[in-house]
């Protein structure tokens, strides 16, 4: 009998089966023994009990009692790139180790990479013109040049003359044969251009899997083409012009299942094609793959292991070691190939280079690599499968949670309607209108990535279609707007019917800070001991800087910035001008009193527009902002890159404009992303803000990279945050390191930053440390509280003119809630025992009406954006406020921004409204939960941000009851009730 697929959890692992525990039911019974897929023997036997399985196609066996499967899938919430996948694939010998050493290696600027780029960009131009024919190949090579300026411009391959002739020549080789295809080729085999998607993605959680086609096309009668572009040689002896390689095969192939499960298409009616653009129409380009399910089923065990080796990694620290100890090439060939020449010129030279680097790492060198390695993958693994049996905030709540469920956490906005297509070609943006209702619990904010997808009323929708990838350029008063990946035709998404968006995840976070992690392993004893802390960094006593044109303070600093050779950690605590101030200054006095180049960086985009805003107050100033327009103020798009380099016509200017630019600005990711920049810069410094959010493998890249010259790309490093606020978001909770040698060295977790790690061991030493301590945010009342707590009165006011004067309100005019805002710089207003969340949502809301009202009734102006912020902990708490304000139907209030704690890190408002939102020891433990202790000192870091964030006002929101439980909330309702009057 047919039962179709079916999910469970392995209970027993035997030699021909395995006993599962079924997870969804049907209302029959069914057989929990599982037979064995013979091709998916190695991976079952390297199963844990508990895994999750898929089985694919099952029969019931009567006679044996038992389950049939076609596939099982291991793991199939933990999706794994087709494109990983197929690379595992070789003729010499498939293996996953593939996948291991190509997520640690860097990816190179080559010659043959840009030729891909290349032929993807043609194809899209070709397939989307009016008329293929009349494409132009001069001109589309020269947009070719503007969309890869960095990349073509400084390839270390094009540096010879002789080569780059070759290089241009294959461009335009490539071009007349893909002109040739898609004119003549594709009406041979009967594809129609015009009704063509370019690069659609897809999910497919049944079989582990998701990919990014590069063209498909979908006909009226249910037939279906693919096609695979790829630009490199064919297979070996492809004489006859029908060769395909195995890689390329069974990327087709999986596709084609892909496809099969996603939309149920059958291999019937698809035809798969690898396109070889090396090939004029006389070498057949277009080679049909027909699909293999013994090829599907080779590549879909390869999966199994390569998501079973992350899944032990995730879970035991040995593991990484252990597996990264096999990786040898005799494990990997076919016996038949180990002593071929292939082999011993290419492939095993390529494996022992990498293994060797680990092999000779010295015992703290791999504690760190393996103990950072599991700390990734441990973090890649809860963002893509949830922790434990909770998926809200996991890729997996895409298919594993109902639309019901995903509404109510805030991730999911659907009945979508399009009102809007803006399509160029160099982007699309599509407008929605929504339920104005769903803002209230929306958890969507600007820059946010996201998937897109038809509303068809189902919980499976982004599993049974193609789904649209892109970010949200702007959200809110039931209004969204979405700058879509790739380029698109104007009949993309019908007007027709409504539209659901959901979180996306990117692989991509992860695979620069694996790369660097690997990186580590190759820098200088002397770099690695100053990474791992093992040393005191250096300093040199130089002459005094003139610095008079600047504060004490200031000069303070740049004089103790110029004495550190290689690292200084500059604190920052709230509104004491780190980065308007400090940050500025040390830019700008080496902008214009050296010949410094500088790095200066930031964890977020909105961080790195502050960057530039500083930077712009720089007399003359010129510098570089490498990233995208999407996240980057219109303000700064000027000073990106690719906008900077449209007046260069060839690789001559482009490289000329790079070496006379001394300052590049951009995100940590940013620099990860684009490495060719420090292949070829020498940077005597890099000032990175917002430091205390940054981990180790994030940074590893810039402190490891080398340029052409073999020299460090960065001298010295100049860090900058404040260590009692907010650290970086990790998904696992607190976690602690097993490796002993790294915890009697000081290295004790993944979470803790950098920036923090430094600190510690490091905190004595003034030549490289230094705290500002004039703050101009807070008045000194609003100030008191965290200062004494957290910063053992450190701080003190500049002061500015709102620090020093009276509240703007005559309390005495006032009676009740107004009088005590009018009359108070802090206050406190409890929530009784008997009292709930949503009396605290009422309560909150009430004071922010009575907070307009006395700016109207005052004659000041109401600005949404700078006068009123509200702060509570929870999203559930968030909504209910939302909802709350949204009722009143004022406009200025729906506009105050109602979000966590850490949502408003690095943000300001003159009056702060703090709800406390904790009604249960959980909830209690979860708003405590960022409590460190720094020498003396037990720091509440996300109370630190709340209480630093207002300039003028602060007001606390809270249950009594449960305010009493806590010591530092005891302490901190004592304070507000002894001094709000």
């Amino acid at each position: 009998m047919q039962i179709g697929n079916l999910i469970g959890k392995i209970v027993d692992i035997g030699a021909d089966f395995i006993t599962i525990e079924q997870l969804q039911y049907d209302g029959m019974f069914i057989p929990t023994s599982v037979l064995i897929p013979e091709l998916f023997q190695s991976s079952v036997q390297n199963a844990l009990v508990g895994n999750i399985v898929q089985l694919i196609d099952v029969v019931l066996d009567d006679k044996r009692g038992c389950l049939l499967p076609k596939l099982l899938i291991i793991e199939p919430d933990y999706l794994v790139d087709v494109s990983a996948v197929a690379e595992c694939m070789r003729e010499y010998g498939s293996h996953p180790f593939y996948f291991l050493i190509n997520r640690c290696t860097e990816r190179v600027n080559s010659a043959p990479i840009l030729l891909g780029n290349a032929a993807n960009f043609f194809l899209d131009e070709l397939v989307y013109s009016d008329d293929p024919l009349l494409v132009d190949a001069n001109a589309t090579i020269k947009k070719f040049f503007h969309l890869y300026p960095l990349d073509i411009s400084i390839c270390l391959d094009l540096k010879d003359r002789d080569k780059e002739i070759v290089f241009f020549d294959a461009l335009k080789q490539h071009f007349n044969h893909l002109q040739s295809i898609v004119s003549a080729g594709f009406t041979e085999k009967g594809i129609d251009r015009k009704s063509a998607i370019l690069e659609p993605s897809f999910i497919c959680p049944s079989l582990g899997l998701q990919g990014r086609l590069d063209f498909f096309e979908r006909r009226d009668n249910g037939a279906s083409t693919v096609i695979e572009l790829k630009s490199g040689k064919t297979p070996y002896g492809d004489y006859h012009h029908q060769a395909i390689g195995l890689n390329h095969q069974t990327q087709a192939s999986l596709y084609q299942i892909m496809i099969q499960q996603a939309l149920g298409i059958s291999f019937a009616k698809l035809e798969t094609y690898i396109c070889y653009s090396r090939c004029g129409l006389e070498e057949n380009p277009l080679r049909l793959a027909f699909p293999s399910m013994a090829l599907i089923a080779e590549a879909l065990n390869i999966r199994n292991h390569i998501a079973l080796n992350d899944y032990k990694i995730a879970f035991d620290y040995l593991e990484a070691e252990h597996l990264f100890g096999q990786i040898r090439p005799e494990k990997m060939l076919k016996a038949d190939f180990v002593d071929t020449i292939l082999a011993s010129q290419y492939i095993k030279p390529q494996v022992e280079k990498f293994s060797s680097l680990i092999d000779s790492a010295t015992d703290i060198d791999k504690a760190y690599f393996f103990s950072h390695y599991q700390f990734l993958v441990r973090e890649q693994w809860f963002g893509k499968c949830g922790i434990d049996d909770r998926k809200e905030r996991s890729h997996s709540s895409l298919w594993r949670l109902s639309k019901d469920q995903k509404k109510m956490s805030g991730t999911l906005l659907d009945q979508l309607s399009l009102v809007e297509k803006q399509i160029s070609k160099e982007y699309t943006i599509v407008v929605f209108n929504y339920d104005l209702s769903q803002d209230i619990v929306s958890d969507f904010r600007e820059g946010d990535i996201v998937v897109l997808y038809p509303d068809k009323d189902t919980d499976s929708g982004a599993t049974k279609h193609q789904v649209y990838k892109g970010s949200i350029l702007s959200i809110g008063n039931g209004n969204l707007t979405l700058r879509l990946r790739n380029h698109h035709r104007e009949s993309v998404l019908s007007g027709e019917g409504n539209y659901i968006v959901e979180h996306d995840f990117l692989d991509n976070n992860y695979a620069a800070q694996f790369r660097g992690l690997y990186k580590f392993l190759s820098t200088s004893s002397k770099r690695k001991s100053l990474i791992l802390g093992l040393r005191k960094p250096e300093t040199t006593q130089r002459p005094q800087l003139d610095l008079s044109n600047y504060s004490p303070t200031i000069q303070k600093l740049l004089q103790k910035v110029n004495h550190a050779n290689e690292l200084f950690l500059l604190v920052g605590p709230p509104g004491t001008g780190k980065t308007s101030l400090a940050l500025r200054s040390i830019v700008q006095y080496s902008f214009e009193k050296s010949s410094e180049n500088m790095i200066v960086a930031a964890y977020t985009n909105r961080a790195v527009d502050e960057l530039c805003l500083a930077l712009e107050s720089i007399p003359n100033v010129e510098y570089v902002r490498l990233g995208s327009h999407v996240n980057c103020s219109k303000t700064f798009q000027k000073r990106l890159l690719s906008e900077q380099v449209k007046s260069c016509s060839n690789r001559n200017e482009v490289n000329t404009f790079l070496e006379r630019q001394r300052i590049y600005v951009g995100t940590i990711a940013a620099f990860n992303a684009n490495t060719e920049i420090l292949s070829v810069k020498h940077f005597d410094r890099a000032i990175v803000d917002e430091a205390s959010q940054i981990l180790d493998p994030q940074l590893l890249s810039l402190f490891c990279s080398k340029n052409r010259q073999g020299k460090f790309t960065v001298d010295k490093f100049v860090l900058i945050g404040d260590y009692k606020q907010l650290p970086a978001v990790c998904l696992q909770g607190n976690t602690q390191f097993e490796s002993d040698i790294l915890l009697q060295n000081g290295i004790f977790s993944g979470q803790i930053s950098f920036f923090e790690r430094m600190l510690r061991m490091h905190m004595e030493d003034k030549d490289i440390v230094m705290q500002l301590e004039s703050q101009g945010r807070m008045h000194p009342e609003i100030a008191y509280f965290a200062n004494t707590k957290f910063y053992n009165s450190s701080l003190k006011a500049i002061p500015l003119t709102h620090q020093n004067v009276l509240l703007e309100w005559n309390g005495d005019s006032y009676e009740g809630v107004k009088q005590s805002i009018a009359k108070c710089r802090n206050f406190y207003f409890p929530i009784y025992f008997q009292e709930d969340a949503v009396r605290e949502a009422e309560r909150v809301v009430d004071i922010a009406k009575n907070v307009l009202e006395l700016y109207q009734e005052n004659s000041v102006e109401f600005v949404p954006e700078f006068s009123l912020g509200i702060i509570t902990p929870f999203r559930n708490q968030v909504a209910l406020i939302r909802k709350k304000i949204n009722q009143l139907g004022n406009e200025k209030l729906n506009k105050v921004i109602v979000d966590t704690v850490e949502r408003y890190q690095g943000s300001q408002r003159d009056i702060i409204i703090y709800a406390f939102g904790v009604y249960s020891k959980t909830q209690l433990q979860q708003v405590t939960d960022a409590v460190t202790v720094f020498g003396d000192l037990i720091v509440d870091r996300k109370l630190n941000v709340a209480l630093t964030r207002a300039r003028k006002q602060f007001f606390f929101v809270g249950s009594q009851y449960w305010c009493q439980q806590n010591s530092l909330y005891k302490e901190l309702v004592e304070h507000l009730s002894k001094n709000g009057i």
